[in-house]
């Protein structure tokens, strides 16, 4: 049967076949090799939108230390000995000592809802 086969030469016109279409072949396999390590893997695309994504959060933390920062430093600012401002010094010592003149009206505001911070 084989040797029906290789006098007819459908074994020759098949390895013709297989030779012709084995660089379309290569060019395909080297197409999903290098789309899967595209789509997957530490330098992928999904990974680099997940580190884009986790770019956006971060730097919305930044900008959150940042405006606290600020708020910080005008407050170290008022407390310098070159520009000491005693209210803000007395307002200060009763908040964290608890002191207030029997004739005080004390009224407390959140500061944080003033300007707007979020908690990171």
């Amino acid at each position: 049967m084989i040797s029906a086969i290789a006098e007819s030469g459908a074994i020759r016109v098949n390895m013709s076949q297989f030779k012709r279409f084995l660089p379309s072949f290569g060019i395909a396999m080297m197409i999903v090799y290098f789309g899967y390590h595209a789509l997957s893997g530490d330098q992928s695309v999904l990974k680099w939108l997940a580190y884009r994504q986790q770019e956006a959060q971060v730097q919305n933390q930044l900008d959150v230390l940042q405006d606290r920062q600020q708020v910080l430093e005008k407050q170290n600012q008022m407390l310098r000995d070159g520009s000491l401002d005693l209210d803000y010094l007395d307002e200060r010592i009763r908040s964290k000592w608890n002191f207030a003149h029997p004739n005080d009206m004390i009224i407390t505001m959140n500061i944080r809802d003033n300007l707007n911070f979020q908690k990171p």
